[in-house]
């Protein structure tokens, strides 16, 4: 059971008004918490860590937003400005809902997708040829978040495209 003024989540994924302990929150909060898990699952780390709970809100209180261009280059800038908009600290700052988020990136998915034929290092971030460090013997955890609206047994249009290009396994949740 939940109570009013309880802190619910995981610590390093909500909102600045959560953490504050407001009494307002609104679903823009879903979005910052969102736009973290996108970043986690581009860098491979949650985007505010610490060694215990207080660093961590601390962190998402009072450290700038990080980039994720900053540990991965190779991310579009488009991507990045969707996730530093869904993280702003402020919610007005945020889109406006998320219907507006995921227009958002729809859009850059469409226009990525589309160059992805004549650049393919910006989306294929798992072969040796583009990732520094990481040799034709050794594997790296890769996983996607494919998000849609429909019936549970309805995937998304692109969702086996893109496990057939990248390989892997497609699970649904």
């Amino acid at each position: 059971m939940t109570q009013e003024g309880m802190l619910i989540g995981t610590p390093g994924y909500i909102s600045p008004e959560q953490a504050r302990g407001s009494l307002r929150i609104d679903a823009r909060a879903d979005q910052f918490s969102l736009g973290c898990v996108l970043f986690a699952c581009l860098t491979g780390r949650a985007p505010f860590r610490g060694e215990d709970l207080v660093g961590v809100l601390a962190k998402i209180l009072f450290q700038e937003t990080p980039r994720v261009r900053a540990e991965r280059p190779d991310v579009p800038g488009e991507i990045e400005a969707i996730l530093l908009k869904a993280m702003a600290k402020d919610p007005a700052d945020r889109f406006a809902d998320a219907t507006a988020m995921a227009r958002a990136l729809r859009k850059a998915r469409s226009r990525l997708l589309a160059e992805s034929v004549s650049a393919p290092s910006l989306v294929v971030a798992n072969t040796p040829a583009t990732t520094p460090g990481i040799s034709a013997r050794e594997a790296r955890l890769l996983a996607m978040l494919i998000v849609g609206r429909g019936a549970v047994d309805e995937a998304p249009e692109d969702a086996s495209f893109l496990v057939e290009r990248f390989g892997g396994v497609g699970e649904r949740l």
